[in-house]
């Protein structure tokens, strides 16, 4: 006889393969529960493709820029409904979906803004920094890599020394 191979499973493998156990008496079901960590990297993978969070001002489009904030609390509001709203991503999440919709009440909520390039660049500067600090904080929470493009938006912070961010360092140093 040959011999059987080991097969080691962790408990969260092993969970995803659970979804209820049945007895003579009756059973219980469950669905097991979202890996926030994949959902977190997912989000970030999604919004590396946003050009409205990091293009030059000049290059934006009104009617563009209100399609893509849209777009983007519509799919925040897709991923916090797969998480806990109390967890760091469901925080941010929270966060970023709030910002969004304060940027489309300004800009919007009266049709002689709608064209106004500054209005829309003010404010979406802050949806940005509010985006940038909760996609740090993301990152950070569950150890993912940001993207170069989504860098200009991250909150900077530098030491006494003038030197960059540990960050940035980091992105230089995955590039070479």
């Amino acid at each position: 006889m040959g011999k059987t191979k080991k097969v080691k499973l962790k408990g969260k493998q092993l969970a995803k393969r659970l979804t209820g156990i049945s007895t003579p008496i009756g059973g219980i079901s469950w669905t097991p529960p979202v890996d926030e960590r994949n959902v977190a990297k997912q989000l970030l993978v999604y919004l590396e493709d946003r050009r409205v969070l990091f293009m030059p001002y000049d290059r934006e489009y009104g009617p563009f820029v209100m399609k893509s904030i849209i777009e983007i609390r519509q799919r925040l509001t897709q991923d916090l409904e797969k998480i806990s709203r109390s967890s760091v991503l469901g925080e941010s999440i929270s966060a970023m979906r709030a910002s969004c919709r304060k940027f489309l009440t300004e800009t919007q909520d009266n049709p002689k803004h709608y064209g106004r390039k500054r209005l829309i660049w003010e404010t979406l500067g802050e949806l940005r920094a509010i985006c940038g600090l909760h996609i740090a904080r993301i990152a950070c929470a569950y150890d993912l890599t940001i993207e170069e493009q989504l860098v200009p938006i991250l909150p900077a912070e530098y030491d006494k020394e003038g030197s960059e961010p540990e960050y940035l360092a980091e992105l230089k140093k995955q590039r070479r």
